[in-house]
């Protein structure tokens, strides 16, 4: 009895409303005519969770590239510090240190100079003066190493093994190496390359700084890294493991020396 007066009231109230207001009995059936169903919410969620499943990768992709976009802007920044180091000590480049020179073995340097190299301090210590931003000498994409990735090298040469974690600017304050036969060589700056049958080539041809591991920007260790290179021109160059090996392999000029 007491629901059917409810009901009862209820009509007579929306009867009244129409009375007052035609369209409200109209918006009040349209409003429960557009309620979700279970099953039209079920199909919602499966489309949202498929457009999201697509644009994942697209989003990654899109993040590993800023990364790298600032990977470039640091070695940037790194090359115009060389300059002006320079332009200060004689048109010389700086006469530093890579990670491998202080803390394992050199590669491309006779083992007599190791204790030269053990002596000197860290690039990124010498161009602090330059700098005066440690924050460039990390790699976004920086997520350490095991060990370097020099794929070519003699394997009767007896290497020691160099790891970094969790990056490598965190344990060694820099995620980048450094052409260190620059400075042993006293070559002057901006210096030529070697390229085949000991031609020399221009500044362009020649790494000064690179990404320590070529896998940091989506590349494959060991052959198919991809790094991003600060060359002797100033201009930075995103190289693969062939390009950087044949760069440190043949070396700056002069060509042809012993």
């Amino acid at each position: 009895m007491q629901n059917r007066m409810q009901l009862s009231g209820f009509s007579w109230n929306t009867e009244r409303l129409a009375r007052i207001d035609p369209s409200a009995k109209n918006r009040a059936a349209r409003r429960t005519k557009s309620a979700f169903t279970l099953v039209e919410l079920l199909v919602v969620i499966a489309l949202i969770a498929t457009l999201v499943a697509m644009l994942f990768p697209v989003f990654g992709a899109a993040r590993g590239k800023a990364r790298q976009a600032v990977c470039a802007s640091n070695l940037q920044q790194i090359g115009v510090a060389i300059a002006l180091y320079a332009q200060d000590y004689d048109d010389r480049y700086p006469n530093g240190a890579s990670v491998p020179d202080k803390h394992s073995y050199t590669y491309g340097v006779e083992l007599e100079d190791r204790n030269d190299l053990d002596s000197l301090p860290s690039l990124q210590v010498i161009l602090d003066a330059y700098t005066k931003n440690r924050v460039i000498w990390r790699c976004s994409s920086d997520t350490g190493y095991a060990d370097l990735d020099y794929p070519y090298l003699d394997k009767d040469a007896k290497f020691d093994s160099l790891a970094a974690s969790p990056s490598g600017y965190e344990r060694y304050g820099t995620s980048y190496l450094y052409h260190v036969a620059l400075p042993l060589l006293q070559l002057p700056y901006p210096a030529n390359g070697c390229g085949l049958n000991d031609v020399e080539t221009g500044p362009g041809q020649v790494d000064i700084v690179w990404d320590t591991i070529g896998s940091w920007h989506g590349g494959e260790k060991p052959v198919g890294g991809r790094y991003n290179a600060l060359r002797g021109d100033g201009h930075i160059i995103v190289e693969n493991t062939d390009a950087r090996l044949f760069s440190l392999i043949l070396g700056p000029a002069p060509c042809g020396g012993d």
